[in-house]
């Protein structure tokens, strides 16, 4: 299966069925797509009232996976100070996720190579 088509298929599946309904390599596919819509539409608390602690974390290690750590470094710690993250740290974390810092979609890719 095409790389390309893959990260597609994880996402669609994720988004009629859930994210437990995925495979680990999906599921980390897929929160890192949730986490970009949400931070580029809403802003990173909507991302946050919808996965809550548990999701924000996983999110923190699927950036990590693709080399995104200074984002990885921001969500954990916003899932360490829930409910009260520090309002700077949202920010900037939210920045990092819109700007897609230190990472694109050919480091997506990338990953997903390694491991499908």
């Amino acid at each position: 299966m095409k790389i390309d088509k893959y990260i597609e298929e994880a996402v669609t599946v994720g988004d009629k069925n859930g994210i437990e309904s995925l495979s680990e390599l999906q599921k980390n596919i897929y929160i890192i797509a949730e986490a970009e819509i949400s931070c580029d539409m809403d802003g990173i608390d909507s991302f946050i009232e919808k996965y809550n602690k548990k999701g924000v974390l996983e999110a923190s290690v699927a950036y990590s996976l693709i080399g995104a750590i200074d984002i990885a470094k921001g969500l954990k710690e916003i899932a360490k100070a829930l409910p009260n993250p520090s309002e700077t740290v949202l920010e900037r974390t939210n920045s990092f996720i819109t700007e897609r810092y230190n990472y694109s979609y050919e480091s997506i890719k990338n990953y997903v190579a390694k491991n499908i």
